[in-house]
């Protein structure tokens, strides 16, 4: 699957890299290398327990148009939850059946994505994304003494996908910012939704 979602990237950030020189008369903005700031609220969830916390990342890419109305590109994306309200990192507690406490921990998120979107007007772009992610996580559980159960930790990646969406403003030629939503899955249960702002510059 990641070896999947890396070729469609790659495929799609060749066309997008193409599809300017196409459009080279059409007033919008959204084309080219880009780079942004990403700042947010974080909701990780894990054994049937979720935690809010603020976060930050960044993402860069680049993108391409198709036509008068369609843009597509690919792009990388790092996030990270902060400390800012107190446990950082989507600290997550439930009991399980041993009277034992599992305490699940996610902390840094990379995305890989190929980006669609449909130009509403020259400066605004409504837009969709979709692709694999990867998140540090620590699984650490305290087990109970006389029930014959060990505590454990563990550290590790976790495999799954993330899709989302958003709108994208081009303030000028060269500077932009969006608002989005992201909802990531992983192969172990755990999931993250953020909604962020972002704020970049873009290279033609």
């Amino acid at each position: 699957m990641r070896k999947i979602i890396f070729a469609a990237a790659v495929a799609t950030a060749a066309i997008a890299a193409q599809a300017p020189a196409q459009v080279i008369n059409t007033p919008t903005t959204f084309r080219g290398f880009r780079i942004e700031g990403d700042i947010g609220w974080d909701r990780a969830r894990a054994n049937g327990v979720g935690q809010n916390n603020m976060g930050y990342g960044g993402t860069a890419g680049i993108d391409g148009q198709i036509g008068k109305y369609f843009v597509v590109g690919a792009e990388g994306t790092y996030w990270n939850p902060s400390k800012m309200w107190g446990d950082n990192n989507g600290n997550n507690m439930a009991t399980n059946g041993n009277g034992g406490s599992v305490s699940t921990k996610a902390f840094q998120e990379w995305d890989a994505s190929i980006r669609m979107g449909f130009l509403a007007q020259p400066d605004i772009l409504l837009y969709a994304v979709g692709g694999y992610a990867t998140t540090r996580e620590r699984t650490l559980y305290t087990g109970v003494g006389g029930t014959g159960v060990g505590g454990y930790r563990n550290v590790g990646w976790s495999d799954g996908y993330s899709v989302g969406g958003g709108v994208e403003y081009s303030i000028s030629k060269m500077f932009f910012m969006n608002a989005q939503y992201r909802y990531s899955q992983f192969s172990n249960h755990t999931s993250r939704q953020r909604a962020t702002l972002g704020f970049g510059v873009r290279f033609r």
